[in-house]
């Protein structure tokens, strides 16, 4: 006897956005290269293996209106894309993921699932030297950053190897 089982929804969590790892042979002690690529994975728990479609839409924390990331026609099936944040401002941005199965099923039973990440910093834009002046064998300045902390501040000098430069109270906070 042969029947038709019901369709049981995927469960999409755990969106998150990262950036890409270091590549072999770099350091994380030297200077990265900056990169506008965020890497955005989720987690899927499907059942019944059906064949899933992923639509990604986000805004920034402050909206209410989501944008698509890509168009309708673009069909993404890996639980994985690398969005390029170059053409959107510096700001804290949710990442709604939507599973669809579509693909597997008629319309009329197509079931889909969703989850939005965190708040994710988007930062394209480098932290800014102010005020740089060099007085006996001294550097004296102010590194500013309008959204991210500033994690490490190093100089090269004559291209030479890249060190580490503390800040007077030795918390790089301001």
């Amino acid at each position: 006897l042969f029947y038709l089982p019901q369709n049981q929804r995927a469960r999409v969590s755990k969106v998150q956005g990262s950036r890409p790892p270091l590549k072999r042979g770099e350091s994380p002690r030297q200077p990265q290269p900056p990169t506008t690529l965020l890497n955005l994975t989720w987690n899927v728990d499907n059942v019944d293996k059906d064949s899933l479609r992923y639509r990604i839409a986000y805004r920034e924390e402050s909206q209410a209106t989501w944008r698509d990331m890509f168009a309708e026609d673009s069909v993404l099936t890996e639980a994985k894309y690398t969005w390029d944040t170059g053409s959107i401002p510096d700001g804290h941005y949710l990442v709604r993921v939507e599973a669809s199965d579509e693909q597997s099923n008629p319309e009329q039973q197509t079931l889909r699932s969703s989850a939005t990440s965190e708040p994710i910093a988007v930062d394209n834009h480098p932290p800014r030297i102010e005020e740089l002046k060099v007085r006996r064998g001294r550097a004296l300045g102010r590194v500013v950053d309008e959204l991210g902390p500033i994690a490490r501040i190093q100089i090269s000098v004559d291209a030479g190897p890249w060190r580490d430069v503390f800040p007077t109270d030795s918390l790089l906070d301001s």
